[in-house]
């Protein structure tokens, strides 16, 4: 996959999951300057995906040959979109970085989703029958996973041969009071309930 990208250091978020961790192996594939990663950890679930993070680093690090980057964690009580995207646009007007680039994809069909057993407060901005932007006009920010869902983001990874590093991803947002699979922390594992969790497995087939 070709990704539209500017010259000059670029930031791009990435959570612990896999369209992130995706996004960051292609990058550091085809981009030949700096790259920010930025990692938002909550309390409120465990800061669990983010403790991933360092290993997909790594991973994709040692994979392309890229090491023009570095990676911030804040940990905050817990995630809102003024949290996360503050300090990256402050990155932006600081001219720390050209461009900022997330991972986020369409929901699955509106019939699966209603299927899943717990409800999701973002299916709206995911609608996969509108067709969305994939970067805005002045080039600032880059989403170019914008109108893709889980399984032709699963064929991406299949066709290039990426599982070892879907294997170190997590997309579970378990919250309390949901339930969670017998025997595993939530806290530490992926729950395999959350909306997230049956997102990961329609499109994967599998946590």
């Amino acid at each position: 996959m070709i990704i539209d990208r500017p010259t000059g250091p670029i930031g791009v978020l990435v959570s612990g999951g896999a369209d992130s961790a995706l996004l960051l192996y292609h990058l550091m594939v085809q981009h030949t300057d700096a790259i920010h990663i930025y990692t938002m950890s909550p309390l409120n679930k465990g800061g669990k995906n983010a403790k991933r993070v360092p290993d997909i680093i790594k991973w994709c690090s040692e994979r392309t040959g890229c090491t023009n980057y570095t990676h911030t964690i804040k940990t905050v009580p817990q995630q809102s979109s003024p949290m996360l995207f503050d300090d990256v646009n402050q990155w932006i007007a600081d001219g720390k970085i050209t461009a900022l680039y997330s991972g986020v994809t369409a929901n699955p069909p509106a019939d699966v989703v209603a299927g899943f057993r717990t409800p999701h407060g973002q299916s709206e901005d995911r609608d996969p029958l509108t067709e969305r932007p994939t970067h805005y006009p002045d080039d600032s920010a880059y989403f170019p996973f914008n109108n893709l869902d889980k399984r032709q983001l699963a064929e991406m990874y299949h066709k290039a041969g990426l599982m070892e590093l879907f294997n170190l991803t997590s997309s579970c947002e378990w919250m309390e009071p949901n339930p969670y699979r017998d025997g595993i922390d939530p806290q530490t594992q992926q729950c395999g309930y959350c909306w997230w969790c049956e997102e990961r497995i329609w499109g994967f087939g599998r946590l």
